[in-house]
């Protein structure tokens, strides 16, 4: 199978894998390579979000499958990208976007709060996902004639400081992974990069960051606003593409200014009224 492209369009002929692609963040990096003439492999293991992922974006003109995947499950992350190869033809770029905030807003905390549980849960749903995949995918993005592309979707939290240890380191590893992935795989051309994203808005967390009392709150990130997930699919459609063939090894930052200038008792769960 084969993706029909527009002339010009900056995905042509692309062959992508977006991980945890069934809602947010994931769908719009998925719907974005699509309109960009990517085929499109939307995974995850919400069965009938995928599926409705997929669907859309195919009555929106472009290519795109649903297969499930639990990719905690090494068996299953090779059976995604063996099943990718086969129905498309090969593999051309991998977004790492698979992941559980749950963590966040529920178990996670002070390392001296939380248990070997909330670490071992937060490590396999972030750090062996993007493990197992990748190491799926590394034969067929060697063989990407042009150039195999790997984009890691990491938190501003693997950068600064936030009093949420176990997500924070789970996430500082995506950053040494993508550098690391640079420099063994430069030879073969393919380029690895990652974002470090700030707060973002998806349906699921909308009113949560609308809010009156967190809205005032904005005034400490530069750009005085949560993220939408346009907001990330942008960067990370330029990254997965052609064009940016000289960068590799990139940490880019699409958090609104909150590393640089964020207030760090503005975190999620965090109650106004206690302060």
């Amino acid at each position: 199978m084969t993706a029909p492209v527009a002339s010009g369009a900056r995905m042509a002929g692309r062959v992508a894998i977006v991980t945890g692609s069934t809602s947010g963040i994931g769908q719009r990096i998925a719907e974005r390579y699509a309109e960009e003439g990517a085929a499109v492999v939307v995974t995850g293991r919400r069965v009938r979000l995928g599926e409705t992922v997929a669907q859309g974006i195919r009555d929106a003109g472009g290519v795109a499958e649903f297969i499930a995947a639990d990719l905690t499950d090494v068996d299953q992350a090779a059976h995604l990208v063996e099943t990718t190869a086969e129905r498309f033809g090969r593999l051309d770029t991998l977004v790492n976007n698979a992941g559980d905030p749950g963590s966040v807003r529920s178990t996670d905390g002070p390392l001296h709060t939380t248990t070997p549980e909330v670490w071992d849960s937060t490590y396999r749903s972030s750090v062996r996902t993007a493990l197992a995949v990748t190491r799926a995918a590394l034969p067929h993005l060697q063989r990407s004639e042009g150039g195999g592309r790997i984009v890691s979707i990491s938190s501003v939290f693997a950068v600064r400081g936030a009093g949420y240890d176990t997500y924070s380191w789970t996430k500082a590893a995506l950053v040494g992974l993508t550098r690391s992935l640079a420099v063994s795989y430069a030879a073969d051309r393919i380029c690895a990069n990652c974002l470090t994203v700030g707060y973002v808005v998806v349906d699921r967390s909308a009113e949560m960051w609308t809010s009156p009392a967190l809205r005032d709150h904005w005034r400490q990130v530069a750009l005085t606003r949560p993220g939408v997930p346009d907001d990330v699919a942008a960067p990370c459609l330029w990254l997965g593409s052609d064009e940016a063939g000289y960068v590799t090894g990139a940490v880019i930052a699409v958090d609104g200014g909150m590393e640089v200038k964020g207030d760090p008792s503005f975190l999620p769960g965090w109650d106004p009224d206690e302060g």
